[in-house]
C-alpha cells in the first residue's frame, strides 16, 4: 500500500472509531484535520454534521478546510499570505508569492503546492506576448522600484531577472 493510500486508510479507521465515541480517535482525526489533511477535514465535518459520535454541531460541521488551514498558517504568516496559502492548499491551486517564509511553509505541506513567483509570471508574460527586451526591462525595474522587490540569491529565475535589469 502506498504512503498516500495508507494515510487515507488510517483516516478512514479514525473516522469509524470516532463515530463510535472513541475520544482518542476523535482527537487524532481533529489533529490530522488541523494539519491540513483534506480527508480528515471532510471526515471531521461529517461527524459533526451527522452527530455521529459527537454532539451534532452545525458550526463545527460547516468549518471548511481553508478555515482550519488559515488558522494554522496565520500563526506564522500575515493575513494575506495565510489566507492565500490556505485556499491554495485546500483546493490544490497554484500559490503565487515571493514571501520566503510563505514559500517555505507551502513547501512543507503534505500535499504538494505549485509555487509561482513574480519572476515566473514576468518571464511567462514576456514569452507569451513577445514583449521587447526594453519593455520587459522597464516592467522589471518598475517592480524593483515601486514594490521594492528584487529577487534574492537562489530565487526562481533570479539570474534571468538580473540579466534583464543590468
Amino acid at each position: 500500500m502506498s504512503g498516500a493510500a495508507h494515510a487515507q486508510h488510517r483516516v478512514g479507521e479514525l473516522f469509524q472509531s470516532a463515530g463510535k465515541r472513541n475520544k482518542t480517535a476523535l482527537t487524532q482525526l481533529r489533529t490530522l484535520a488541523e494539519t491540513g489533511d483534506p480527508d480528515a477535514q471532510q471526515g471531521l465535518a461529517s461527524l459533526y454534521n451527522l452527530g455521529n459520535g459527537v454532539p451534532k454541531d452545525a458550526a463545527e460541521a460547516s468549518i471548511c478546510p481553508e478555515e482550519l488551514l488559515y488558522v494554522q498558517f496565520a500563526a506564522s504568516l500575515d493575513d494575506g499570505e495565510a489566507s492565500s496559502l490556505a485556499l491554495c492548499v485546500a483546493h490544490s491551486y497554484a500559490f503565487a508569492t515571493d514571501d520566503r517564509k510563505a514559500r517555505r511553509i507551502a513547501g512543507e505541506q503534505p500535499i504538494p503546492v505549485w509555487l509561482v513567483a513574480t519572476s515566473d509570471l514576468m518571464l511567462n508574460w514576456m514569452r507569451e506576448t513577445g514583449a521587447s527586451r526594453d519593455k520587459v526591462r522597464s516592467a522589471l525595474l518598475a517592480i524593483t522600484t515601486r514594490a521594492r522587490f528584487t529577487p534574492w540569491k537562489g530565487y526562481p529565475e533570479q539570474l534571468w531577472w538580473k540579466s534583464m535589469t543590468d
